[in-house]
């Protein structure tokens, strides 16, 4: 009986040991695929973050060449306001001098 025992625990343990070794090599090929694909999404991360900062550099650009264009344009607007003030100015000044040559002759 006890031989029958040792025949039956002998074939259960190689089963054991080749469902582990079995199972050993799955997870390692398992760990592989996953290291592989952690390699594949940090290399898209990095693609990722790269396009996004030459979005931001982009987008600093258009907004650095919009600011500069709105600022020209309120120069041009100060100058055109300071133009008509100084015409509006030069009016009243002549006319006030009219009206006092016309009172102190």
């Amino acid at each position: 009986m006890l031989r029958a025992l040792v025949i039956g625990v002998v074939p259960r343990e190689q089963r054991a040991r080749e469902l582990a070794e079995r199972d050993a090599a799955t997870s390692s090929e398992q760990l592989r695929e996953q290291r592989s694909e952690v390699a594949r999404l940090r290399d898209e991360l990095q693609v990722a973050r790269s396009e996004g900062e030459a979005a931001k550099l982009s987008l600093a650009r258009i907004e650095g060449a919009r600011s500069a264009e709105e600022e020209r344009r309120n120069a041009e607007a100060r100058e055109q306001q300071l133009k008509n003030t100084e015409k509006t100015f030069n009016n009243r000044k002549h006319y006030i001098e009219k009206i006092l040559k016309f009172y102190y002759r």
